[in-house]
């Protein structure tokens, strides 16, 4: 509505309230002339600053309720858009810059800096703990997304490959059989030496404990890494995923 009443700005007041003031326009108008106002200078620029404000708002809510099962890969992109844009500390500059230097420019601009600060504290409290929860890896199951990131700082994307790795091995394991049980092996016998090491480790742990990866997560880990934002990549790991699995 508001960015309807921007596009209609020259119209309404070269046209539509030149003619309410006229005969034809008075007599159409009769029981609305009192009450249609022409917006002053002031007004209009807050109207230009409160659209440009809660545009984003505008793009997240068509693109999430356009979807009749909005996808959570989608949603932190959304929320990672808004914060930004209320962090800007120079929003309303190209706005207050076209104004002028009119008395009542200084003034608008304090206060819709006030509104852009308390829907940025207002997000934070709500949204903020949301951008560091799984949703920030989730994307990248995506592609529509996960081509860019544009969520993730260059520096979180390792950090958020290995736990996509680590969510796909957990969602495997419980339906793999156990890899000590995949092949047949003799037990060796142990000597004298071997036993006492043995608990020697038990007793006191061993010298130096190394974890060895499984296979799916040296797979997942080959598949995965160096190639985070490409469609390639994604399909790799549902491939990798679903042999695992079992599926395919």
């Amino acid at each position: 509505m508001l960015l309807r009443l921007i596009t209609l700005e020259k119209a309404l007041v070269k046209v539509f309230f030149a003619y309410l003031k006229s005969s034809e326009g008075r007599k159409e108008f009769q029981d609305m002339e009192k009450k249609l106002r022409r917006p002053k200078p002031d007004e209009w620029l807050a109207i230009k600053c409160l659209q440009l404000l809660l545009g984003p708002f505008a793009v997240a809510s068509s693109e999430l309720g356009g979807q009749t099962s909005p996808m959570a890969p989608l949603v932190l992109p959304a929320l990672s858009g808004i914060r930004k844009h209320l962090e800007r500390t120079d929003l309303f500059d190209a706005h207050v810059g076209e104004a002028g230097d009119e008395g009542y420019v200084h003034e608008i601009e304090i206060m819709m800096n006030e509104y852009r600060k308390a829907m940025l504290a207002m997000y934070t409290k709500r949204f903020r703990a949301l951008e560091e929860s799984e949703l920030k890896w989730v994307s990248f199951l995506d592609t529509r997304v996960a081509k860019r990131m544009s969520h993730r700082s260059p520096t979180d994307t390792p950090s958020a490959c290995k736990e996509v790795v680590k969510a796909m091995v957990d969602l495997a394991r419980d339906n793999l059989p156990s890899e000590d049980c995949q092949t047949s092996t003799p037990i060796p016998v142990q000597t004298d030496q071997q036993v006492r090491l043995s608990m020697y480790d038990h007793t006191f742990g061993p010298d130096e404990v190394l974890a060895h990866p499984t296979k799916l997560e040296e797979d997942c880990s080959k598949v995965f890494g160096g190639c985070y934002n490409s469609e390639k990549c994604h399909k790799s790991i549902c491939m990798v995923a679903c042999q695992h699995l079992q599926l395919s």
